[in-house]
């Protein structure tokens, strides 16, 4: 079945009802594994994030393999699609995934009440995920075994990440100080009251819907294997987001106590790890399929 039959549609009646049931299941269950550790549990909000070290650099690479791992397995119901398309579907589903395409400038508006500018500031974070996404589609063909991927996934990040975001950021250092008047401080603080988490909630549909389409392209590729199935989708996620070794960067190079440190940032990759095993289930449920079984 090509995408051109259908998001989620094939021989199997999907079931609408569960499909939403299941999505808005996982978006309340994924999302409040951050909200109950931050504002019930007092877990803390990280401070900053190192850009630098062996490691980030690693784990930052984890983005780019993601987004290899991602394409190879979706290119079979992509591939009747022109390049085109490919392209702009892969960005699509990379860039909701990690909430770039509205989340992140919405919840910073929301928090801020400087919407203009929080979309504003967030193209420099768009651009290099547009690029990625290109140049894994473009070199795709070069990039069907384990090693070349490894290879490929490291000159993919340093071509994106360590040569073209910076020439971004870079260049949009005048443009955002020339509108620098329509940013202000945060206005709400922790703990966040129902205007920031209704929003935030609302928001969080992206990657929701990103994961779940890409569950629908990936599936085939997957493990029979019930609990492999929920790992290998989990580790593909936690790439592109880039929260697979983040608690641990963070412990090494925070500086503070690596517990904390190491606390504060996991609830991100448990929210992830949540995300991603819901999603699944919810794919199965919603397409009445066996656990133990692929999809047909």
């Amino acid at each position: 079945m090509s995408i051109r039959q259908g998001v989620f549609l094939g021989r199997r009646a999907l079931q609408p009802l569960r499909l939403a049931a299941g999505m808005g299941f996982t978006l309340l269950c994924a999302l409040s594994v951050h909200v109950v550790m931050l504002q019930v549990l007092h877990v803390p909000f990280p401070s900053h994030y190192p850009g630098s070290g062996w490691l980030e650099s690693v784990n930052v690479a984890g983005i780019s393999l993601g987004t290899i791992l991602l394409y190879s397995a979706a290119s079979k119901e992509l591939g009747t699609l022109s390049f085109a398309k490919r392209w702009i579907i892969l960005f699509v589903l990379i860039a909701g995934i990690r909430e770039s395409l509205l989340r992140v400038p919405v919840m910073t508006g929301v928090v801020t009440t400087a919407y203009r500018y929080a979309f504003l500031a967030n193209v420099p974070q768009i651009l290099p995920l547009l690029l990625l996404a290109l140049l894994v589609v473009a070199f795709n063909p070069l990039l069907m075994k384990p090693w070349p991927r490894v290879f490929g996934s490291a000159i993919v990040y340093l071509f994106v990440f360590r040569l073209f975001k910076p020439l971004v950021n870079e260049a949009f250092v005048p443009v955002l100080h020339h509108f620098s008047y329509l940013a202000h401080d945060e206005v709400y603080a922790i703990p966040y009251g129902i205007h920031v988490l209704v929003p935030a909630y609302i928001s969080y549909l992206e990657p929701v819907l990103a994961s779940m389409v890409t569950a629908h392209l990936v599936w085939r590729k997957l493990s029979i294997e019930p609990v492999a199935r929920l790992a290998q989708f989990s580790l593909l996620l936690l790439l592109v987001r880039r929260h697979l070794l983040t608690p641990l960067v963070y412990a090494v190079y925070e500086g503070k106590s690596w517990k904390v440190a190491l606390l504060s940032t996991s609830q991100f990759t448990l929210e992830t790890m949540t995300l991603a095993v819901l999603t699944v289930l919810t794919y199965q449920w919603a397409n009445r399929l066996p656990y133990g079984r692929r999809r047909s």
